[in-house]
């Protein structure tokens, strides 16, 4: 939040206290909480069958995210097993890693943990900032848009789709190498 408090736009222009950019976050943190608590909020398409495949093929899984551990907590517990935190080799948060993204350090720290060299990695992001971040970390990026992101080009991208699809439910290619697959799987993510 404090990078956009220094970007010039509108009210932005403004210099903001840390005191007021942490209570700011910490309210939309409670507000973001309570609705995932009262929604039936689901995966993303595609990503629960998509984890599914990489742990059937052994694939160490990681979650890199601005957000809190409270709320990916909330999400995956609503939407995996119970289990679910013995899937993933490492979960880097807010709460674990103070720099956000696009701040590479997220990255590096999940690189770190699991011993992977950034080559051997591949990220799924859905923003610009998770763009910038995987790749200053040299990690490729594949980029599954939403509805804030859909217009966006990530030029820098291995590849970009509108969801991760499924075979009921291909998805669409906006931007990147034309593939034959029509749903991301580990095959697809090995670009």
């Amino acid at each position: 939040m404090k990078c956009y408090s220094r970007e010039p736009r509108g009210i932005a222009n403004r210099t903001y206290s840390d005191k007021l950019i942490k209570t700011i976050h910490r309210t939309k943190s409670d507000i973001y909480a309570q609705l995932l608590l009262s929604s039936n909020i689901k995966l993303r398409p595609g990503i629960g069958r998509l984890i599914a495949e990489a742990r059937r093929d052994d694939i160490q899984l990681a979650i890199a995210t601005n957000t809190n551990q409270e709320n990916v907590e909330i999400l995956l517990s609503k939407n995996l097993p119970e289990d679910w935190k013995s899937w993933f080799t490492t979960i880097e948060t807010s709460n674990t890693v103070m720099a956000k993204k696009p701040s590479p350090a997220i990255y590096l720290e999940i690189l770190k943990k699991i011993r992977v060299e950034p080559s051997h990695a591949v990220a799924l992001e859905d923003t610009e900032n998770g763009l910038s971040a995987a790749k200053a970390a040299g990690i490729g990026a594949v980029i599954t848009t939403h509805q804030f992101t859909r217009h966006s080009k990530f030029p820098e991208a291995l590849l970009v789709v509108d969801s991760a699809g499924s075979p009921s439910s291909p998805f669409k290619i906006l931007n990147g190498k034309a593939i034959e697959e029509r749903w991301l799987t580990v095959a697809v993510l090995d670009l």
